[in-house]
């Protein structure tokens, strides 16, 4: 699904979902010399501050 603006992010309570597939989508692409590592390495930051839950998480260890 995608959507034309980011309208459809004001009304979604951040702890309504588990964060689980954002976690695994950016800790799978953290590579040096990435250009994006810089991102990818203050969203993690920033999920697991809004989700820490995620880091004791023994499914997530592999």
């Amino acid at each position: 699904m995608t959507y034309p603006d980011d309208t459809a992010m004001v009304g979604i309570d951040p702890q309504s979902w588990t964060g689980r597939t954002l976690l695994l989508h950016l800790t799978r692409r953290i590579e040096p010399g990435s250009n994006h590592l810089d991102l990818h390495l203050r969203t993690l930051a920033d999920l697991i501050s809004s989700h820490p839950h995620l880091i004791d998480e023994p499914g997530l260890r592999t």
